[in-house]
């Protein structure tokens, strides 16, 4: 980080998504700006063979929250900044959010930019649908689509949406919001 831009940028991607496919354009030009970017996958479907590993946002949300949280530790550390700002786009606002709001890491975020969120969920697809069917029959949000575990938080209603809208907004006071 410098003077100008004293906080480090973490990059957060979308389903399907990592660090390369969603943020090939972004880096260098952020980079180029002056910021300190840095850029994670996760969500990658553990063993699996690449090109497949190398696919992230298709894990339990919770999970993909956990290694955004070590990551951002690992930001800070290597920098020495005190917080990082974050720009997530789909998925990638979710895990920001739920890790600023449920996961307790609002004092490690200064500001959130969101390209896309994904705040409400997302009905693509027929989503919206199949997720309330599997909650009547009682089947768990995230094993509505195997490969995909990560979709089936995403419509309207799941309980990972439900959780980080608790109170009827996903954001938390002291983060600003983009």
């Amino acid at each position: 980080p410098s003077a100008e831009h004293p906080r480090p940028v973490v990059l957060a991607h979308g389903t399907g998504g990592s660090q390369q496919t969603n943020w090939g354009s972004y880096v260098p030009m952020l980079k180029n700006a002056g910021y300190c970017v840095f850029a994670l996958t996760f969500g990658a479907i553990p063993g699996a063979p690449w090109p497949i590993s190398a696919i992230g946002g298709m894990t339990p949300m919770e999970g993909s929250v956990g290694e955004f949280g070590a990551f951002v530790d690992k930001v800070l550390a290597a920098t020495g900044a005190s917080t990082v700002d974050v720009v997530g786009h789909s998925q990638g606002t979710l895990i920001a959010g739920y890790y600023a709001k449920v996961a307790g890491g609002a004092s490690k975020i200064t500001n959130s930019v969101s390209l896309a969120p994904a705040w409400h969920g997302s009905k693509m697809l027929g989503a919206d649908l199949v997720g309330e069917f599997a909650r009547r029959l009682g089947i768990p949000d995230t094993s509505v689509v195997p490969i995909c575990q990560a979709c089936g938080q995403v419509p309207p209603g799941s309980d990972f949406l439900e959780r980080l809208n608790a109170g009827g907004t996903p954001y938390v006071p002291g983060v600003t919001y983009t």
